[in-house]
């Protein structure tokens, strides 16, 4: 598993400098999901799918990308001729995909101040004012 581990951080490396070069910027989180996506991949149009849906243009660099990134994600095989874990183990790209499922709440329009403020004072300054004159 460690070999698993060094060739998995090897990708991901890998694939943080490429898109750092395509995209002038790279994030782990993205890296980790497009390496997710091509280890499910059946063909390089998935990953040029997922990339365009992204909005990244097709161009010759993302198509070479797609190409590159799904040949060394697919090499060991498929993740379904491979033997099944026992454990599903939960990655950056799952947790991704989880939450881009959740929608926020909304909120409430808020309570202006002066709805807040009691009567009270409003009369305790009424008389004060009376005393003052």
């Amino acid at each position: 598993t460690r070999s698993h581990n060094i060739a998995s951080r090897w990708s991901e490396d890998w694939c943080n400098d490429t898109l750092h070069t395509l995209l002038g910027y790279s994030d782990g989180t993205l890296a980790s999901y497009l390496i997710h996506v091509a280890k499910k991949a059946k063909s390089v149009d998935e990953i040029s799918n997922v990339l365009r849906s992204g909005g990244i243009e097709a161009t010759s660099k993302s198509e070479q990308f797609s190409r590159d990134l799904y040949q060394r994600c697919s090499s060991g095989g498929s993740s379904s001729s491979r033997p099944s874990a026992k454990i599903k183990r939960v990655t950056y790209a799952d947790m991704i995909e989880q939450a881009s499922k959740y929608k926020l709440i909304e909120e409430e329009e808020p309570v202006p101040v002066s709805n807040i403020v009691p009567e009270r004072n409003k009369e305790k300054n009424s008389s004060s004012k009376k005393s003052s004159k």
